[in-house]
């Protein structure tokens, strides 16, 4: 009862921070239906009733793009002398084109059925609700602004459409309707101008202070628990989390740190950078207290195994304010306290998640400070007292803009 009773206000806390704000938008009856035979046509309109929708057909060969979002997709078609563009609120695609990027609001019968699209398309009219996942801070953003592509991991491994990138004006625009709140941008983001709203940074922050002296458990929302047949043993407090992919370094170490224990993620799978990360504070921890940070239970055998196998990191515990504190510093913080004094030898980064070691040449250089004006996450400071410039590599994202 008493794990009940915390796992409520954990809830309640979560409910305190969120910043996940539902939000709607206007479906019309305007479909877009791209066929190449007449035979799918036929098909798909034998499944409607006349007043359904008003419906357009265009023949795939003449579609040029696909722009917008559900409620206001606009598609460019070829016409004989000159383009057309047509304004839909949702399309109907047989056999669409392979494409990395999902986009909300386009559907393809042969990947499930026609009265399943249909179905779909009628429970859409009048409107479509959605929530936003994240937020965004442009004035750290490795991209945004910046003279050459530096940065743009989130596009990278954003599924769907929801983050898209110009190069020539250097900026990122968010669809929120088209995410999916996986959370995989904001594992990634070397910054943290990127933050998960239904658990922000703080939220997380505030919410770890309950798992003081427990064993936290993170389990994300696609993972069932209805045939789980696992007994927990004491001290073992499940942490439940929206998306899978959001967690990064600094987080899953404030959870660490103020538990005072290892921690068990059960999900299968791992986002590019969450695998990172865990890789990352493992090697760590491995050469700190010879045990992993994270047990990673990715079925339902793995997770019995890592209940039994989780326990307390002798030493480990530490708590300060981070309010304020960026993505890296919260880290290297935090890092800093674990080091101490000792020689750890040292730990690789990896492909989405990396930190660099920024040297000057005090011999030529002329403190003229454009470094510290270039770096946005303050990994370069001025220091007026002494007149001299102060280098922070645990916080360095590696952009090499003050060079």
């Amino acid at each position: 009862m008493q794990n009940v009773s915390k796992l409520y206000e954990i809830n309640a806390t979560r409910f305190d921070f969120a910043q996940d704000i539902s939000h709607s938008v206007d479906i019309s009856k305007e479909v877009l239906l791209i066929t190449k035979t007449q035979e799918e046509y036929d098909l798909f309109t034998s499944q409607l009733s006349k007043d359904d929708f008003e419906l357009f057909r265009i023949d795939e060969t003449i579609l040029k793009t696909i722009s917008g979002e559900i409620g206001n997709f606009e598609v460019i078609v070829k016409d004989s002398h000159k383009d057309i563009t047509l304004r839909v609120s949702q399309i109907v695609w047989f056999d669409a084109k392979p494409s990395p990027k999902e986009r909300i609001g386009v559907f393809d019968p042969n990947l499930s059925s026609i009265n399943e699209v249909v179905k779909i398309l009628k429970d859409n009219i009048n409107s479509f609700s959605y929530r936003k996942f994240t937020t965004y801070d442009k004035t750290i953003c490795q991209y945004d602004g910046r003279r050459e592509v530096i940065c743009s991991k989130c596009e990278e491994v954003c599924p769907t459409v929801a983050i898209t990138k110009d190069d020539t004006t250097k900026t990122l625009t968010f669809s929120q309707v088209d995410c999916h709140g996986c959370g995989g941008c904001i594992s990634v983001c070397p910054s943290g101008a990127l933050d998960y709203t239904p658990t922000n940074k703080e939220s997380l922050y505030e919410i770890s202070k309950f798992y003081k002296e427990t064993h936290p458990l993170i389990i994300p929302s696609k993972m069932s628990l209805n045939n789980l047949n696992i007994d927990l043993k004491e001290n073992i407090l499940p942490f439940s989390i929206d998306g899978e992919k959001f967690l990064h370094e600094g987080t899953l170490l404030t959870l660490l740190q103020i538990s005072g224990s290892q921690v068990i993620f059960y999900s299968d799978f791992l986002s590019k950078g969450t695998k990172d990360a865990i890789r990352i504070l493992n090697d760590i921890y491995q050469k700190k207290y010879q045990k992993d940070a994270v047990l990673i239970a990715m079925n339902e055998d793995e997770l019995a195994l890592a209940l039994k196998e989780v326990s307390f990191v002798e030493n480990s515990y530490f708590n300060f304010n981070q309010d304020g504190f960026k993505k890296r510093e919260v880290f290297s913080h935090r890092l800093q306290k674990i080091v101490g004094n000792d020689d750890l030898g040292v730990v690789e980064t990896g492909e989405h998640i990396h930190y660099a070691k920024v040297e000057v040449n005090q011999d030529t250089c002329t403190l003229c400070l454009v470094c510290v004006g270039a770096c946005n996450v303050g990994a370069l400071v001025a220091d007026a007292s002494d007149n001299t410039l102060r280098i922070n590599p645990s916080i360095c994202t590696a952009c090499g803009y003050c060079e």
